[in-house]
């Protein structure tokens, strides 16, 4: 995934314009098909969120909540989402790589409110949102459900609880969608209500055929996931560096677990990519050791645009499963509208669906659908 400034030329207003992040998120994919490289697109970066670690959004307040690992504190921290920035408020914003770069107070942090669990730390802990109950979700490191998934009220951690048949491990990957209960351990399988949905021994499933980046192609498992629609995407680890381009994003349809697409080249920066949260809108990647802005201050979160089964209203969806009844319904996406994608070349391809002559082309997060 090369930054975005390293393209000096800018295309046109393209009218038919959608959010875009794998080719493969606007083309119906076959039976078994190939899955399709394709680059997710960087639209923004908080920064010095320091050993950022677990993320969730919470749609009934609105905010993103994150914990912290390493050099972290026990708090479950708030920013404000990233769709709620207007175009103007996001042009004021100094660039990093190319993209946007907030800062902690233009972020707004913590002034949303923090949250202190009953237990008393959320530190390295993951974390969820179960919008049925308006609780943070989270899989325990340290407290008093140990090795547990439980959950806790917002800002007053009241009202904890241990939830059964979601998990026993320590997580790297955690997200409730509807009736799904999403759980990987650390760089492991992926569980959907506590069954194996894919399996970190299964060639297939973590095999990038064109991996351009560090390690071995066969992965070692996945750390955080999110549901988007009719999609589970997650971060596929392929080495244990903590550096840029040692993992990466793919996405899996999420009914069968077929692998559909990926980022054949992960991201130049971030180090260490460890949960994924969505607000509706934009994906979100907590980066433990990252340090964007080369401040020294490790910690940082990524955002990109995504579409994955689940298009902004007005702009329709693409994705042919996403009406599935075995699927739960989108989340609300709130009251903002963010940022349009950012008009220029990054990573241009043109991917051919099969037989039917239909294609894609990325530019600079702009997906327009010919043929």
């Amino acid at each position: 995934m090369e930054r975005i400034a390293k393209q000096g030329r800018t295309v046109g207003t393209v009218a038919a314009a959608a959010l875009g992040v794998f080719a493969a998120s606007v083309v119906s994919s076959p039976a078994s098909a190939v899955p399709v490289a394709g680059q997710i697109v960087p639209m923004g970066v908080y920064l010095n969120t320091t050993s950022a670690f677990g993320l969730a959004y919470d749609p009934i307040h609105d905010i993103i909540h994150y914990s912290q690992g390493a050099l972290g504190d026990g708090l479950v921290h708030t920013v404000k989402p990233f769709k709620n920035y207007t175009p103007a408020e996001l042009a004021a914003l100094p660039l990093v790589g190319g993209i946007p770069s907030l800062s902690l107070a233009a972020s707004l942090h913590d002034l949303g409110g923090t949250t202190t669990p009953a237990f008393g730390s959320a530190h390295f802990n993951s974390l969820g949102f179960n919008a049925a109950t308006g609780q943070i979700v989270s899989a325990d490191d340290q407290g008093a459900f140990l090795g547990s998934v439980y959950g806790y009220d917002p800002f007053t951690g009241a009202n904890a609880a241990a939830i059964p048949s979601v998990g026993d491990d320590f997580a790297d990957g955690l997200d409730f969608d509807g009736s799904n209960r999403w759980f990987s351990p650390n760089q492991g399988s992926i569980f959907n209500n506590g069954v194996l949905f894919v399996s970190n021994g299964d060639n297939s499933k973590t095999l990038l055929p064109i991996w351009t980046g560090l390690g071995s192609a066969d992965g070692l498992g996945w750390s955080g996931v999110e549901q988007v629609g009719a999609s589970l995407f997650a971060v596929a680890v392929q080495t244990n560096a903590d550096t840029g381009r040692s993992r990466t994003l793919v996405r899996f349809d999420a009914i069968t677990g077929e692998l559909l697409g990926f980022d054949p080249d992960g991201d130049p920066l971030a180090a260490r990519w460890e949960y994924l949260a969505f607000d509706g809108k934009f994906l979100y990647a907590a980066d433990l050791r990252g340090n964007a802005d080369d401040t020294g201050v490790s910690g940082d979160i990524y955002v990109f645009a995504v579409e994955g089964g689940l298009a902004p209203p007005g702009r329709g969806n693409r994705d042919s499963r996403a009406g599935d009844p075995r699927l739960p319904r989108p989340r609300p996406r709130g009251s903002g509208d963010g940022p349009p994608p950012p008009a220029l070349v990054h990573d241009a391809a043109i991917l051919v669906n099969g037989g039917s002559r239909a294609a894609v082309i990325i530019c600079g997060g702009v997906v327009v659908s010919i043929g």
